[in-house]
């Protein structure tokens, strides 16, 4: 997970996963990824497992201050990618003070 003053990101290592074996679900601020990698192999291979197989799952609570709506999952070369930009932050402003007519005091 990566953080700037723009956005937060989460890189993740997904070799072998293919898209339609992932999904990335956004609920009540909680971002959730999961997948699965299948193991594949013909009858007559021998095989010595270097790679872990079979399904994961991974969830972050994430911070109010996100604009989830803007969320973008993006997948290359076994590397999936998520980017969700924070909102502009309330710049303070100077609050204009005005006397007239209408000004009540309190009495002592």
């Amino acid at each position: 997970m990566r953080t700037n003053d723009h956005e937060l990101v989460f890189v993740c290592d997904v070799p072998g996963v293919k898209r339609e074996n992932l999904d990335v679900i956004l609920e009540n601020q909680i971002l959730s990824i999961h997948g699965s990698r299948r193991f594949e192999r013909t009858d007559d291979e021998q095989v010595m497992l270097g790679r872990a197989y079979g399904s994961f799952k991974r969830s972050f609570t994430l911070p109010d201050y996100l604009d989830d709506s803007k969320l973008d999952a993006h997948l290359a070369d076994g590397v999936l990618t998520i980017r969700i930009p924070k909102q502009p932050k309330a710049k303070p402003r100077k609050v204009q003070i005005t006397l007239g007519p209408d000004t009540r005091q309190l009495k002592e």
